[in-house]
C-alpha cells in the first residue's frame, strides 16, 4: 500500500506490488500482492496464485536467507529477481514471474473493472 501511495504522484492510479512468503499448515508459500490507489484515496487489493517452495528451500528461508540467494546456492540461478523467477524454475518455464505479477494486478483491478458492483457511484 505504501508503494502504491508513493507511486501515485500526478497519475490517476498508483500501483504497488510485493511478493511475500506466507506459512500455511507448516509449509511456506510465495504470493504476489498488488495494491492500487486512486485519486479518491480508494485502495483495491489483489493477489496471484501462491505456490509452495520445496522443503530444502523452506529450510533455508526459515534460516533467514533470501529466495534469490537460496536459488543461486541450490540451483545455480544467477538472475535473482529478474527473468522467470523461482516459479519459472520450479515449473520448467510453464509459468513465469511476470505472469504472477500480472495476475495480482488484474485481481486488484477487479473492483475497478466492475466498479458498479463495488463502489457507490
Amino acid at each position: 500500500m505504501e508503494r502504491a501511495r508513493g507511486s501515485l504522484g500526478q497519475f490517476d492510479y498508483g500501483v504497488g506490488i510485493e511478493a511475500g512468503i506466507f506459512e500455511h499448515n507448516g509449509s511456506l508459500y510465495d504470493v504476489q500482492f498488488c495494491a492500487v490507489l486512486d485519486r479518491m484515496n480508494r485502495f483495491t487489493i489483489g493477489h496471484g496464485l501462491g505456490f509452495r517452495y520445496p522443503p530444502n528451500v523452506e529450510d533455508r528461508l526459515r534460516e533467514g536467507k533470501s529466495v534469490g540467494r537460496i536459488f543461486r546456492e541450490l540451483y545455480g540461478q544467477e538472475k535473482g529477481g529478474r527473468g522467470e523467477g523461482a516459479i519459472g524454475f520450479l515449473t520448467h518455464g510453464m509459468l513465469k514471474r511476470g505472469e504472477l505479477t500480472e495476475q495480482s494486478v488484474i485481481a486488484a483491478m477487479v473492483p475497478r473493472i466492475r466498479k458498479e458492483l463495488y463502489f457507490e457511484l
